[in-house]
């Protein structure tokens, strides 16, 4: 893409239809979609665009953080249905930066539509509501979380199997022990048949432990120990011992990379494999989230320093987060073309949790989620298979009990 294409309307454009948008006031805050969707139709219509789509949001106005998101989130949406996609890098057919401004009126709303060597220009205006107007820009997406099961035995992780034949669901719970598979009978989960995991060393203090499912076949990750197993007809599993096996990570559904996993350390090593077949050397992490994108993948890793960072195709970091938990996991919600990235609170094992959900929006991690809360630690926290909700683990402090819980969000307002 040439410079030209690169460079977009000057700043003195946009602060000129500020100056000269003495537009009267058109709708009141709490009827902020339809102007999306209008400027929506307006960037489709100018573009012209049939082919990939960089969108870029930047707000120089008093919209909250979670406001702007909910702006972007709709805009992405009703571009999306107008048939065009959207991706973050390059090649595209069409680039759009929208800047969200005010005027003494309201907001005005400029969206810069570059294609080719034209450079466009689309406008709305929004009035600012009065004494008690609130915005529906602000409503966030709903994290909900579903108790599955509770027992005394410890919980590494779980996963719930297709309904067998009998329309009975099924339930895989990797425990220290090894692998039990439960069925749900008499309004409860009822243990049928476990499995163990042979060992030759004690466990580390700190044990932790992946559970993958494929249709009705499953893999274990445990340290030093990796399992393939079988539940459609005979509950079985077969182990082999390994001294630095590579845990999968997955996006969508899908195993989008591994790393190694240190037993004696608790954490992954850094030297992260890419689709199988791209090795990068990254910052020792606890662990990692995936957001899959068609043409790449993005990666956040919390490192052992409290710091989560973003990287975006390079070994350089391209965002950092502070304030996050070390256990994070990614989902693909579906409510719209944005990664929900589910984060635990930062402290230790004696403290309540809690947990919630952010987007990560032009290299900002923006809340768009109440917390759910817990009364203890979350000790695990993985994508489910299906891509769509996340599995988590916590100890309940006031039972001693380990709660496993399904985690998903509502797309409803």
């Amino acid at each position: 893409m040439g410079a030209a294409r690169r460079t977009f309307l000057s700043r003195r454009s946009i602060l000129l239809a500020l100056f000269i948008a003495g537009l009267p006031s058109l709708l009141p805050a709490q009827e902020f979609e339809k102007p999306v969707h209008d400027l929506a139709q307006k960037i489709l219509a100018l573009s012209g665009a049939r082919g990939p789509m960089i969108l870029e949001v930047r707000n120089n106005s008093s919209l909250s953080p979670g406001e702007v998101a909910r702006v972007r989130r709709v805009l992405e949406t009703e571009i999306h249905k107008g048939g065009v996609k959207l991706v973050p890098a390059p090649p595209t057919d069409a680039e759009v930066r929208v800047t969200l401004a005010e005027n003494l009126q309201g907001y005005l709303w400029v969206a810069e539509i570059q294609r080719g060597g034209e450079q466009r220009l689309a406008m709305v205006s929004v009035a600012r509501g009065g004494p008690g107007a609130q915005s529906t820009l602000g409503a966030t997406l709903v994290l909900r979380k579903q108790l599955v099961l509770q027992q005394s035995e410890r919980i590494l992780d779980f996963a719930p199997l297709p309904l067998a034949p009998d329309g009975m669901p099924g339930l895989l719970v990797l425990e220290p022990e090894g692998v039990a598979f439960y069925r749900f009978e008499q309004s409860r989960w009822q243990l049928q048949e476990a499995v163990p995991v042979p060992r030759a060393n004690p466990w580390p203090r700190d044990l932790r432990g992946r559970l993958s499912l494929d249709e009705e076949t499953f893999a274990v990750d445990l340290p030093g120990i990796v399992c393939d197993g079988d539940a459609r007809r005979s509950f079985t599993m077969d182990c082999l011992k390994q001294n630095d096996e590579e845990w999968p990570f997955t996006a969508g559904g899908e195993e989008r990379g591994s790393a190694p996993f240190t037993p004696e350390r608790n954490y992954f090593t850094g030297s992260v494999t890419i689709y199988g077949r791209n090795e990068v050397n990254l910052p020792v992490f606890f662990s990692g989230a995936m957001l899959k994108f068609p043409d790449t993948t993005h990666w956040i890793l919390t490192g052992l320093d409290g710091e989560a960072r973003l990287y975006e195709d390079s070994t350089e970091p391209a965002a950092t987060f502070s304030g996050w938990g070390s256990d994070i996991a990614a989902i693909g919600s579906g409510c719209d073309t944005t990664w929900q990235v589910l984060v635990t609170r930062p402290g230790d094992w004696t403290q309540r949790d809690a947990i919630e959900g952010v987007e990560i929006i032009d290299r900002q991690a923006l809340t768009i989620s109440q917390p759910v809360e817990f009364d203890g630690p979350v000790t695990a926290l993985w994508p489910a298979p299906d891509g769509k909700s996340a599995s988590a683990v916590v100890r309940n402090r006031k039972t001693g009990q380990y709660e496993a819980y399904t985690l998903s969000i509502s797309c409803s307002q």
